[in-house]
């Protein structure tokens, strides 16, 4: 099909069966003046999830605009919705589990993405709720060229779709600004994968291309050093609080991936790496980089911030002086 698509979503899925139709019907439900195709990738699911999608396939996609093939790593499916014809879809069903392998599964994806100008995900167990989702982000973005990202609000929900209250995912909300969020971004991630929709330069930044750790946090951070962000304050879809997740069962790897993010960009800063920023503007970030690092070892005895950088950055000692000296004098400013 040579169809000129606007937005490539991405759809990651694994022993997603009880959840996976609701999150299909998001993306048929979609409302859009433009063409988008949602990719699904399920990693050689346990579950019987890929008679799910396959049932789908069937009763849900035009079969005059099938097209299959097959290869020694997947089956492939492409197809466009029945009465949705904005919405095409591509299926991957990989024959053996590349995530335990590690082995990368975003090179399926680059065909379509290289020629879309936008991104949006959402993994198989959640859902979009907004119809006009994705057409709300795009009319952002093409208005707005210094926003390089929009997400939105969003409600938590457990295995059989009722409302929970979690006062982290609150706090994450009240936290999500407009405009320049790099530097509070990188104290830690705040925004939810399935809200978010973003220019296709976010994954051809150097920044992200380079950077070894595969997590959303390095796309957003990405992101927030390209430009600015846009914050939807309206629910567009559901986070499940899945506890047989990946995210869930694998949370300590979640913790040092994502300390390993923060740390591989901090180390950008002092490199005068981040894009968006002139290098008179990164002498803030480069003080309060140190100021991380010294917090880090001082508080926490986590040497591991400060021996980075001192590797990298040769005016360490010359930052980390004066952090000390400002903190001193505003000691003594206290005191007085």
């Amino acid at each position: 099909m040579n169809i000129n698509y606007i937005v490539t979503v991405r759809c990651w899925t694994y022993n997603h069966k009880p959840y996976i139709h609701q999150c299909l019907d998001g993306f048929i439900m979609q409302k859009t003046e433009f063409p988008f195709v949602v990719i699904v990738v399920d990693d050689a699911s346990t579950d019987n999830e890929q008679e799910v999608l396959w049932e789908f396939i069937n009763n849900e996609l035009d079969p005059q605009t099938k097209q299959q093939d097959e290869t020694d790593d997947y089956v492939k499916v492409i197809a466009t919705h029945k009465t949705n014809h904005y919405c095409s879809f591509v299926f991957f069903f990989l024959k053996y589990n590349h995530y335990s392998i590690k082995k990368n599964k975003k090179t399926y994806l680059k065909p379509w993405e290289d020629k879309t100008k936008y991104i949006a995900i959402c993994e198989g167990d959640d859902y979009w709720t907004d119809p006009l989702k994705l057409q709300k982000q795009i009319n952002i973005l093409n208005n707005n060229p210094s926003i390089m990202l929009v997400h939105s609000a969003f409600m938590c929900v457990n295995e059989k779709e009722e409302p929970i209250e979690r006062e982290q995912y609150n706090y994450f909300m009240r936290e999500s600004k407009n405009g320049d969020v790099f530097e509070r971004l990188l104290k830690g991630n705040y925004i939810l994968t399935l809200t978010t929709c973003f220019r296709k330069e976010v994954l051809d930044n150097p920044l992200y291309t380079n950077c070894l750790y595969s997590m959303d946090y390095n796309c957003f951070l990405s992101a927030a050093s390209l430009g600015d962000f846009y914050y939807c304050d309206e629910v567009m879809g559901c986070y499940r609080m899945n506890p047989s997740s990946i995210t869930m069962t694998n949370m300590d790897r979640v913790v040092s991936t994502s300390k390993n993010i923060r740390n591989y960009y901090h180390v950008a800063i002092l490199n005068n790496k981040i894009p968006k920023y002139t290098h008179f503007q990164l002498l803030h970030l480069k003080y309060k980089t140190v100021l991380f690092a010294w917090n880090q070892f001082r508080w926490k005895k986590n040497k591991e911030p400060m021996e980075l950088m001192k590797k990298v950055f040769p005016t360490f000692h010359f930052y980390l002086f004066l952090v000390i000296l400002v903190k001193a004098f505003n000691k003594m400013f206290k005191i007085r």
